[in-house]
């Protein structure tokens, strides 16, 4: 694996892992041998619903994720969902989310275990992204070393736990202060080359993620016969293809289940096809699971040249499908999978079995040209013409599957170079002290402007940023918590919270939790106006205040709305008004000081 350090604790985070299927499952047992062969321990984070074994390899599964990143509702109230509503950031005053929380808790946790803990993310997201920006604000010491694999388009999966927008991003990571010590990876060039615009920071292509076993058991069914001979006696389906076979069928296969943007809408036409050219039997997989039902592939029951699988395939049924496959058809939706891999794809370039994908999916740059065996087409009425064509050169170019086999293979293990670069010897890099921005809930649409401006300037030089959001007391809570999550979603600060100070029986309640939680001990006061009475902050702020220490204290004072009055024990306040002088925030922000904690972990 190179140089890299002695074996410490490398935490996996992956919110979507909920049992035996998927890419999450494939990558984790690859990234656990890896790891493990490394001299590295291992830890999984995975989703609360996780049902499958309590470790994979040597590494323990903690189901501690209420949501996985496409899910942007909560599941049924069967499944958990109430305990997840009351968990939802939105009805908090902050916008740090339970993803952000568990993932510090569980670095400070495996600090206690290994001095040395580093984090992986193997199927990564904008708005995962996002989340973890915030961890250098949350953290004290040492920021972890930490990788992120993307595999899907950006924009796909941009918002989670609150709003996000892409042109946001770039800020948040600069200003999270983590620099080197994270960096990104694709699974190919062109979502590598998209990343890194919308990140404004390098991305590597690195390729999916295969281990060393799926290699091998692929290649071993690049070597088996073609007469379908040994898959003669398999069940049900497949020998009943077995079959068709020996009697002279070329099997064409579409691989995994049926959706809309793996080809549900083109079935039809390649049914017409198949029916214009009687040397080929269609298979296809329906829909499975939370998927549901498809009418295109419903169409084909009843058909005699079709099969239409319905149950899971197991491991051993698919690679017997996969060997008894002629040619496999791919007609996946370009605008998908123009930046997105294709494991399939991949899967059968290593069986060395022919493939006929559609045109501007990602594979076709690096895989079409003289030897393939794969074409891209636009109309898929001529499909069967094309795998036919297809079929010849590879009965004519048997002689070098082992060359073209043991060339996918080399491919494949790419991605070793993220966790040789994640486990690497290297400098430690301390988590910079974070600076409490306070601003009003309602400003000028110059002081809007000018607030931009400083997050900006404090996000250049890599300073991570709370901004507090203060609202007049009128405001109702409802109203502003749904205001302040929309309007935060271009913020360059990596975590947000927002309050306001509530008028009757409602405010001395609060005024008392106030007093009762010591939230003036603890060196930080805020007054809206002419009040003398401090507003409630959210637990984040008087958190951080108390055990980090905030580096500066930066108010931004709109001349047009009442004044603010901030106290805060040892630390610099910068008061900056919105009138003439502040139209930049350089002078006043070089006071505060770019300090390193050198404090322990907190106990979470």
């Amino acid at each position: 694996m190179g140089d890299h350090a002695a074996g410490g604790t490398v935490l996996i985070v992956e919110p979507h892992l909920e049992g035996r299927f998927g890419h999450p499952w494939r990558y984790a047992h690859a990234l656990v041998d890896r790891l493990a062969a490394a001299g590295w321990s291992v830890r999984i984070l995975a989703h609360a619903v996780y049902d499958g074994p309590a470790r994979i390899g040597d590494a323990p599964v903690a189901p501690v994720f209420s949501r996985s990143y496409y899910e942007l509702r909560d599941r049924d109230a069967g499944r958990g969902g109430g305990l997840w509503r009351r968990r939802d950031p939105s009805r908090a005053r902050s916008t740090l989310s339970p993803f952000a929380a568990i993932v510090r808790d569980a670095l400070a946790c495996e600090r206690r275990r290994s001095r040395d803990v580093r984090l992986l993310v193997p199927t990564a997201t904008p708005a995962i992204l996002a989340e973890l920006s915030a961890l250098p604000l949350l953290l004290d010491g040492e920021l972890p070393p930490t990788a992120l694999l993307f595999h899907e388009e950006p924009e796909l999966y941009a918002h989670w736990y609150r709003p996000l927008r892409l042109d946001a991003l770039p800020a948040r990571l600069r200003g999270s202060g983590w620099g080197d010590a994270l960096h990104c990876f694709a699974t190919n060039a062109p979502l590598a080359r998209r990343l890194a615009d919308v990140l404004g920071a390098p991305v590597d292509d690195i390729g999916d993620v295969f281990g060393t076993s799926e290699i091998d058991r692929l290649r071993a069914v690049a070597a088996r016969p073609a007469n379908g001979e040994a898959e003669s006696g398999g069940p049900g389906v497949v020998g009943r293809l077995a079959a068709l076979k020996r009697s002279g069928r070329h099997i064409a296969w579409c691989p995994g289940s049926m959706r809309p943007d793996k080809g549900q809408g083109r079935l039809p036409a390649i049914v017409q096809a198949l029916d214009a050219d009687p040397r080929f039997h269609l298979v296809v997989q329906a829909p499975t699971g939370t998927t549901g039902r498809s009418a295109e592939v419903d169409a084909l029951d009843g058909h005699p040249r079709v099969t239409v699988i319905r149950e899971l395939l197991t491991d051993t049924a698919y690679d017997a499908l996969l060997g008894l496959a002629d040619v496999l058809l791919l007609p996946y939706d370009a605008a998908v999978f123009g930046r997105r891999v294709s494991r399939v794809f991949l899967e059968a370039s290593l069986a060395c079995r022919p493939v006929v994908a559609s045109a501007g999916i990602a594979a076709q740059a690096e895989e079409e040209g003289e030897g393939s065996l794969a074409v891209f087409v636009d109309d898929w009425t001529s499909w069967p013409a094309r795998a036919a064509v297809l079929l010849d050169g590879s009965r004519r170019g048997g002689a070098s599957v082992d060359g073209t086999r043991d060339g996918v293979a080399a491919r494949l293990t790419r991605w070793h170079a993220m966790t040789d670069r994640l486990t690497a010897e290297r400098a430690p890099r301390a988590a910079p002290r974070p600076v409490l921005y306070v601003r009003s809930a309602q400003l000028s649409e110059h002081a809007a402007a000018l607030c931009r401006r400083h997050l900006a300037q404090l996000a250049a030089r890599g300073v991570p940023v709370l901004e507090l959001v203060v609202a007049a007391s009128g405001r109702g809570r409802r109203a502003l918590r749904d205001e302040m999550v929309e309007r935060l979603a271009d913020s360059a600060a990596q975590l947000s919270a927002w309050t306001r100070r509530r008028r009757g029986a409602a405010g001395v309640a609060e005024r008392l939790v106030v007093i009762a939680t010591s939230a003036l001990a603890r060196g930080l006061s805020i007054r809206h106006g002419r009040s003398r009475k401090p507003v409630p902050l959210d637990p984040l702020v008087r958190t951080l205040q108390a055990r980090r220490r905030f580096a500066g204290i930066v108010v931004l004072q709109d001349d047009a709305d009442a004044p603010f009055l901030v106290h805060a024990s040892g630390v610099s306040v910068q008061t900056m008004s919105s009138g003439a002088g502040g139209e930049s925030a350089e002078p006043a922000l070089a006071t505060i000081q770019d300090e390193r904690s050198t404090m322990s972990a907190p106990t979470p």
